[in-house]
């Protein structure tokens, strides 16, 4: 037997064995670069649609709102506010302001809290006749503007006495048919008007009318059902003068604890809501953003 032959042919056996374990070798890890590649992409959609979660979890916003300040109840909603550092919007009265020494206190209190944000909810409240202060815009616009130059605010933005009144550049409501022209008047005249998605009630006591619980979870469902002005935007009405009373102020701080640890809400002064435009007031000596 030629040993040149046997060698030869021993040489072939061994390089086809080593072309089948390298094409071999090469198939398997283009599989698993595959599989890592598809294991990649699920973690990838995983983490996605956690951050999209995450988002939206957060892209709903509440304004609390509390009208009537100052009167007794404004430095419980005060401390409430504090203790969760919660934002919050005042809608303030001029008139009450000068009513007793107490309620300068009161007032003074809410213009160094950093976290309050003071609006104008007119200078006598209609005195609250309402439905003879709305027969007249003329005298109702002149009330928000003297308001206004009491308080030396330098925001167009106001709250109707007794009426959930909307004007804004892409919201015009009015729940008492009848008022709709005072509200166009104050538009004209150059406020944003910004009423309210959900009040929390009281009865002729001052007692509220639901519990912290229910009322946060209505908030919830109006957002879910969306049933607000704004998509994803809630404004809530509150009344100072109803949390004087110890049982209502226990009521607000779990209402406030409760918002936030539903980790789902931002919280925002009134400023901040969608489409309110910085018009310039029609007036000499109060001119506003």
């Amino acid at each position: 037997m030629d040993p040149d032959s046997e060698l030869k042919r021993a040489s072939t056996k061994v390089s086809r064995f080593l072309l089948i374990t390298f094409f071999a070798s090469c198939e398997y890890n283009q599989a698993d670069s595959k599989s890592n590649t598809t294991a990649r992409a699920a973690l990838a959609k995983d983490s996605v649609v956690v951050k999209q979660d995450t988002v939206q979890r957060h892209s709903k916003t509440i304004y609390l709102t509390f009208d009537d300040g100052p009167n007794r109840g404004s430095n419980n909603v005060l401390k409430a506010a504090t203790e969760e550092q919660i934002p919050i919007t005042m809608f303030l009265i001029g008139q009450h302001i000068s009513a007793s020494p107490g309620q300068m206190y009161t007032y003074q209190n809410i213009t160094k809290n950093p976290l309050v944000e003071i609006q104008n909810h007119s200078y006598t409240h209609a005195h609250n006749h309402f439905e003879k202060f709305y027969m007249r815009p003329d005298l109702v616009n002149d009330d928000f503007v003297r308001c206004s130059d009491s308080l030396h605010l330098l925001s167009n933005i106001i709250r109707t006495p007794g009426r959930n009144i909307w004007r804004t550049s892409n919201i015009s409501f009015t729940d008492v048919k009848k008022t709709s022209s005072t509200g166009d008047s104050l538009q004209k005249r150059g406020f944003n008007i910004v009423g309210w998605d959900v009040e929390w009630r009281f009865d002729n006591h001052l007692k509220l009318l639901k519990t912290d619980e229910e009322l946060v979870r209505q908030i919830g469902n109006l957002f879910e059902d969306g049933k607000t002005k704004t998509p994803n935007h809630l404004v809530l009405l509150a009344h100072d003068q109803t949390f004087s009373d110890s049982a209502n102020f226990a009521n607000l701080r779990r209402f406030f604890k409760e918002l936030k640890n539903t980790g789902e809400y931002n919280f925002e002064v009134i400023s901040k809501y969608p489409n309110l435009k910085n018009n310039a007031v029609k007036n000499d000596t109060a001119i506003l953003k």
